[in-house]
């Protein structure tokens, strides 16, 4: 097992894209799935890979939908050695129509961005070993997510909706976790400790 973690930096560009586009993506994955399967309000980890992206190259995680319940899931998983890993310590995404109050671009980053100025933590560690998360805003920073029926911002499905995002990520460098099993540990908090997410991920790494 390697010591040190090698994770990607907010101006890099994974595959060739860069670290805001990928945070974009995976804000369309996880709104794109149904409450039923999505891997955001799973306890297990069965459903973490549905609908993947880019399952070649980058897993993506989550933790839960922020709420005031600070009892996370622990999720067993298993990952090939080469897949990078991507997911948000904390994140905070704003549209028109989960907050019909606001009505421009410009009403939406501020939304966003007083939500990232009120976080309190966003601790992040494998293997009990410390890992800094990444502020990163999306990119675009306007983008479409495709709501299906049944979704998880509980807004009616069937539409295509523009989101503004920004949040603290951890992008794991694929190759840096030896094969075996590993331990990720994530929890952030927002409205100065009133709402959280995280999770608990055992991974299983193969070759």
């Amino acid at each position: 097992m390697k010591n040190e973690i090698e994770c990607y930096d907010a101006e890099s560009k994974p595959f060739g894209i860069s670290y805001g586009n990928w945070t974009t993506k995976w804000w369309q994955w996880a709104i794109s799935i149904p409450t039923l399967k999505n891997p955001m309000l799973d306890k297990t980890g069965e459903n973490y890979n549905i609908d993947q992206p880019r399952p070649d190259v980058v897993c993506m995680l989550g933790g839960v939908y922020g709420d005031q319940d600070k009892n996370h899931p622990t999720r067993n998983i298993t990952l090939r050695k080469n897949v990078s890993i991507l997911f948000p310590v904390l994140n905070c995404e704003a549209n028109s129509i989960e907050y019909p109050n606001l009505k421009t671009e410009e009403d939406l980053r501020k939304h966003v961005c007083d939500d990232i100025k009120s976080v309190v933590k966003k601790d992040c560690f494998i293997n009990d070993m410390r890992i800094v998360p990444e502020l990163v805003k999306s990119d675009p920073e306007m983008f479409d997510m495709s709501v299906p029926k049944n979704n998880v911002l509980g807004i009616e499905g069937d539409q295509t909706i523009k989101a503004y995002a920004e949040g603290f990520y951890v992008f794991i460098k694929g190759g840096c976790l030896s094969p075996g099993n590993h331990i990720l540990d994530f929890e952030g908090s927002c409205e100065f400790g009133r709402l959280c997410a995280g999770a608990r991920y055992e991974l299983h790494i193969i070759e």
